[in-house]
């Protein structure tokens, strides 16, 4: 599925680290009640809508922070000294 509000909280995180043409490969795996998602926004059920898609979003970006954190993950230029 596809979440573009989603998408945009992961490559929030990713905004320092990576050039802006650069899409990261993720996955995402959330366990939420079923009442509190309405797959009935897209006809071929490729995107959802969540009840609190703001807290959500919190969650999101709190996660991956602490995984780029966690992985030591840094911006290309401390890699390359800066040569492009």
């Amino acid at each position: 599925m596809r979440h573009p509000y989603f998408h945009k909280a992961v490559m929030t995180c990713y905004q320092d680290l990576i050039s802006a043409d650069v899409q990261p490969n993720y996955f995402i795996s959330f366990e939420v009640p079923a009442d509190r998602v309405d797959v009935n926004v897209h006809p071929q059920k490729h995107e959802i809508k969540f009840e609190d898609e703001q807290l959500m979003w919190q969650v999101l970006t709190a996660a991956v922070k602490e995984s780029l954190g966690k992985y030591n993950v840094a911006p290309e230029d401390i890699y390359n000294d800066g040569v492009q």
